[in-house]
């Protein structure tokens, strides 16, 4: 059992530093959760691995992350706002072909991403079933339609269906349309412009617009889109009622998952349960002025005042007898406190040197030409950073202390 954590603790681990390095970006906060994968601005939410999921969904785990890291990487949230209307299904379809916009770029960069979010999308279709809600199936359909047009890998099975969906929709324009996508495929402003367009067509946009209320788009159909405001009004205010619902069963479920996660792991700090026993800072101008009514009852004793040495020793013993069936926990635990209190240490080389270790990257020139010589490198000495951590013990009358030892 304590095998199978190292191995998800290492996986966990290596995750983080890849989408790290895909997003460019070190501070992206990457956790791990019960519920689906999300974003939020730098936070990115993984599913949490377990043993069957790594021996099952590796890639599929990696083609999630990647996925996320490469939004962080290649979208800009401002730039996506302002082409958002109160159409929800023209905003779900513009959602859709930007991710795979995003998608695209990135598997253009990476072969390794491009492979691991290709198979994620056969495994995805594989499974996917066809719901009476027409306009959840028209958006699955832009989403995987445009990411097999911008990335021209080719998609089977169920996609043929989707195909065929956005090919009655657009007509003689489906070629135009993506050839004008794969144009802008690097330029987030321009990919949006040209899909703003074809939804418009469409008439997926209503007239006002959220990133442009001042100039309103015309139609020629005037009774045709009173109707559809009419709609549009009352889908947007039950799909309000259903973001309501939805943030409140999220934030039940985050609040259940940090929880249980408490329970499971001893030494595990909640960070967002202890902000609230800090004080506001509109507070500290009245902690300044606080002052204790009288000391005339303290009583002040010194530790080695309390006990002589043979009974510390006592109690030392009688402490390591009792944590003794503990001690693989409480190493785990310390592991993994040092590696979150551990002070960033990087490590730097000097290379092309006479002596020092064998730099075995230049191997192959050796081989290949044996004029060249050997090539050594050799650690620049640092000043690593020490981390300092001090446990405070309240072990006050109020406090069982059965509990604390």
């Amino acid at each position: 059992m304590l095998l199978n954590e190292d191995i998800i603790e290492e996986f966990k681990k290596s995750l983080t530093s890849t989408v790290k390095s895909i997003g460019k970006s070190e501070s992206i906060e990457v956790n791990f959760v019960q519920d689906k994968s999300s974003i939020d601005g730098q936070v990115i939410n993984l599913i949490e691995p377990d043993i069957k999921t790594l021996t099952n969904k590796l890639n599929y785990m990696r083609a999630e992350a990647d996925s996320l890291a490469l939004e962080i990487r290649f979208h800009k949230k401002s730039v996506h706002d302002k082409y958002l209307s109160s159409n929800d299904l023209a905003n779900g379809i513009l959602k859709a072909v930007e991710q795979s916009r995003i998608e695209a770029q990135g598997s253009k960069t990476f072969k390794g991403i491009n492979e691991n979010i290709f198979n994620k999308h056969k495994i995805d279709l594989s499974i996917s079933n066809f719901q009476k809600n027409e306009e959840t199936e028209i958006i699955k359909a832009f989403k995987y339609v445009s990411y097999n047009e911008l990335t021209k890998n080719n998609l089977d099975g169920k996609f043929n269906i989707y195909k065929n969906i956005i090919k009655k929709k657009l007509g003689s324009k489906f070629n135009v349309f993506f050839d004008e996508l794969r144009k802008n495929l690097t330029n987030q402003e321009g990919f949006a412009q040209q899909l703003q367009l074809i939804l418009n067509e469409l008439g997926y946009l209503e007239q006002n617009l959220k990133g442009d209320q001042k100039e309103p788009i015309d139609h020629e159909d005037n009774l045709e889109n009173e109707d559809d405001n009419q709609k549009n009004q009352s889908d947007q205010k039950e799909g309000k009622m259903e973001t309501d619902h939805d943030i409140e069963s999220s934030t039940q479920d985050s609040q259940q998952t940090s929880s249980s996660e408490g329970d499971q792991e001893i030494g595990d700090d909640s960070i967002n349960n202890e902000l609230d026993y800090f004080p506001n800072i509109k507070s500290f101008d009245k902690i300044k002025d606080y002052k204790y009514y009288t000391n005339e009852f303290d009583e002040i004793i010194n530790a080695e005042d309390l006990c002589d040495f043979k009974e510390l020793e006592r109690l030392r013993l009688s402490l390591d007898q009792q944590v003794f069936s503990f001690k693989p926990l409480i190493a785990k635990i310390a592991n993994r406190l040092q590696r979150k209190l551990q002070a960033q240490q990087n490590r730097h080389w000097e290379f092309n040197l006479e002596e020092g270790y064998l730099d075995t990257s230049r191997l192959a020139k050796i081989i290949t030409n044996p004029t060249h010589k050997l090539s050594f490198k050799k650690e620049k000495n640092i000043e690593f950073k020490d981390t300092i951590v001090s446990l405070l013990i309240d072990n006050s009358g109020s406090i069982d202390r059965k509990s604390v030892v």
